[in-house]
């Protein structure tokens, strides 16, 4: 993907099917409990067909090395077609074409269920169970019994593999309950379990960056609300070389030119300039193939429907599947049913069973610009999920800037500013779990590292723990990934680093000035010429 003829495909590729997140977490062996702890993975886990041979795997396997600059090679020229008889039918056939033979091993059937015998590369037995041992302290590692699954299958359906599994590792170790931890899409199982199955197996349960509340990401992307924000852009790109990139680009020169080139961009409105025709190429194209990708796509993982806010669900539904209801009747069922009984339920069901005794904690992450494609990417967020909803409904100003003076002073008055977080972003008060949720800055989506494994365990292992009774866990921590360590977050260290400043000053306000006006011309210009 690194390679200029792959950037084109891979855009456009990234717009409709999105990335996965690689949920990767790191083992912390000395992070371990009494009661087993059953740990629910996300999304990314190597998928097999009958044979065992890998039809997906974290890599996005393509049908050939070259497979983007082919694509590429042919899309190109009929987008640039399009753009200039502003037909885009050819390039919409096109595009369904390239997305094909990359989807089609993964598509399940068009009631959300899997036929063929492809299926997560993943077993267990009594024996392999039975081959778990705790340490010399009695007590278990927190990911000894990591649950793999098809995250393609409706969340519901998966519940019901995970209280067989459950029963197993009961069964294996001689317990009585377990703890249940769930991770980023894992969630979705875990909050279909407790709510349709009950607690009577379950001594703590932990949700860790989760998606089962939906999210604004994936809710507006699916509802193909996307628009390119230049100033998102600019933060995305400068984090994105900020310590936890990928390596693609690791030279401090060539990193500080990007940063500068990108804001220079910005701040004269040449992105602005892209933006505005992108946007207005994109509704011609959406209108004509944009549902048709989805459900070629991830639109046909029951799963991924799980993801899809409230806010966003019956726009996204409508537009994958308008004169196609019958059609995919068995899996609106579905997934009408993970929305409205499950997800929308989640703070009366959680509530309920916090009160009936069952502890629950919640850790989530900010500190990142969200992936700079749906329409409200200034979300605070960890670039994938907006800390609202993996916050189950964690308070956030609108477009990332800081609480009002007001609102803080309303939440002190009301004695809930241990609540509000040094940075001003977040007011946990209005979360469906205030006392047992962390907030964690500084950590992207990505990464799920030991440190936060040692929270959890203290959590499970306590029973009682709260936000308010540890000092080496406040409610507000951050990420120091140096050291794999979560410190307190203060406001000595929750400040941003400060924006550095160009030296043509003078030069960036008038072309600042002439992009204005130019991106105002263009806007008009192509209103009056393309009416929608």
């Amino acid at each position: 993907m690194k390679q200029t003829g792959k950037l084109f495909l891979s855009i456009l590729l990234f717009v409709l099917l999105f990335t996965q997140p690689l949920c990767l977490s790191l083992a912390a062996e000395e992070n371990g409990m009494r009661t087993p702890t059953v740990y629910i993975v996300g999304q990314g886990y190597e998928l097999v067909d009958n044979a065992g041979n890998t039809i997906y795997n974290i890599t996005a396997t393509l049908p050939s090395d070259t497979y983007i600059q082919d694509q590429a090679k042919k899309l190109v020229p009929l987008l640039a077609a399009g753009i200039l008889s502003q037909r885009f039918e050819r390039f919409s056939s096109a595009l369904l074409e390239a997305l094909e033979p990359v989807y089609a091993p993964l598509r399940p059937n068009k009631d959300g269920t899997v036929t063929d015998g492809s299926h997560a590369a993943w077993t267990y037995s009594e024996e392999s169970l039975a081959a778990v041992s705790p340490d010399a302290n009695g007590e278990y590692a927190l990911d000894a019994f990591q649950m793999y699954w098809d995250w393609r299958l409706d969340p519901v359906e998966v519940a019901g593999q995970l209280d067989a599994y459950i029963d197993a590792v009961l069964a294996a170790t001689g317990a009585s309950k377990i703890n249940l931890v769930s991770r980023c899409l894992g969630s979705s199982v875990a909050l279909s379990y407790v709510t349709l199955y009950g607690t009577e197996k379950i001594r703590g349960l932990f949700f860790f960056s989760p998606t089962c509340f939906g999210n604004t990401f994936c809710g507006q992307i699916f509802a193909g609300k996307l628009n390119l924000d230049p100033s998102a852009i600019e933060r995305y790109v400068s984090e994105s070389f900020s310590g936890f990139g990928d390596g693609m680009l690791s030279e401090p020169v060539t990193v500080a030119l990007l940063r500068e080139t990108v804001r220079l961009l910005v701040e004269t409105h040449q992105l602005d300039l892209h933006a505005v025709i992108t946007k207005h190429n994109f509704e011609k194209i959406k209108a004509l193939v944009y549902g048709d990708a989805l459900l070629a796509s991830y639109g046909s993982f029951a799963s991924y429907w799980s993801m899809v806010d409230e806010e966003n669900y019956a726009a996204a539904r409508r537009l994958a599947f308008a004169g196609k209801e019958a059609e995919y009747a068995a899996f609106l069922q579905k997934i009408d049913f993970y929305h409205y009984e499950i997800q929308q339920k989640l703070p009366q069901t959680l509530r309920a069973l916090q009160k009936q005794g069952l502890p629950i904690g919640n850790l989530s992450k900010y500190g990142f610009q969200m992936i700079p494609l749906p329409e409200d990417s200034s979300r605070v967020g960890d670039e994938m999920l907006d800390l609202y909803a993996s916050g189950f409904g964690i308070t956030t100003p609108p477009g990332g800037a800081a609480l009002s003076q007001t609102y803080c002073d309303r939440l002190a008055a009301a004695g809930k500013q241990a609540y509000l977080s040094p940075d001003f972003l977040a007011d946990v008060s209005t979360a469906v779990l205030p006392d047992t949720t962390w907030v964690v800055k500084d950590l992207p989506h990505r990464l799920f590292p030991a440190s936060c494994d040692r929270l959890m365990a203290a959590f499970l292992r306590s029973g009682s723990l709260t936000a308010d009774t540890d000092p080496a866990y406040p409610r507000f921590l951050k990420y120091d990934a140096q050291t794999d360590t979560l410190l307190p977050l203060t406001a000595d260290n929750a400040a941003a680093d400060p924006q550095p400043h160009g030296a043509l000053a003078a030069i960036r306000a008038f072309l600042q000035a002439l992009g204005a006006f130019l991106r105002h011309y263009i806007q008009q210009m192509l209103i009056k010429s393309f009416p929608s």
